[in-house]
C-alpha cells in the first residue's frame, strides 16, 4: 500500500484517498414497467456530493433481470441513492421487471 506525505492511500496515479465511508441496508425494489426507475436511500454518514461511490450487491440484485441498470450515487450530504431502472423498450424490448429485495454495501470515497 502505498502512502502520500499526508497519510492518505495514494495508488500510482491516483487521487490520494483522503476518506473512506461505508454502510449497508436491506433495499426493496418494486415491480418496474418498461421505462421506469425505483430508488431507495442509504444512510452514509460524511458522504458529501461529488464524492466517488461503489456499489456492492448480492447475486440476487444483480443477476435479477438481464437488462436492468442499478447505480448509485451521494444524492444529499450523508446519504447515498440506489437506483433500479428498466431501460427496455427505448433500444431493447423486454419485460417488466418483477419485485426484489437485497443487501447492498455502498463504500463512497474523498479525493
Amino acid at each position: 500500500m502505498k502512502l502520500d506525505a499526508s497519510g492518505n492511500f495514494a495508488p500510482s496515479n491516483w487521487a490520494a484517498i483522503t476518506r473512506h465511508m461505508t454502510a449497508t441496508k436491506s433495499v426493496s425494489f418494486g415491480a418496474l414497467n418498461v421505462g421506469q426507475c425505483q430508488s431507495d436511500t442509504i444512510t452514509v454518514n460524511g458522504a458529501r456530493d461529488g464524492d466517488t461511490v461503489n456499489l456492492g450487491m448480492q447475486v440476487a440484485l444483480a443477476t435479477a433481470e438481464n437488462n436492468q441498470v442499478v447505480t448509485a450515487f451521494v444524492s444529499a450530504d450523508d446519504t447515498v441513492t440506489v437506483r433500479r431502472c428498466n431501460p427496455c423498450g427505448v433500444v431493447v424490448t423486454c419485460p417488466n421487471f418483477g419485485a426484489i429485495t437485497s443487501t447492498v454495501r455502498e463504500d463512497v470515497w474523498r479525493h
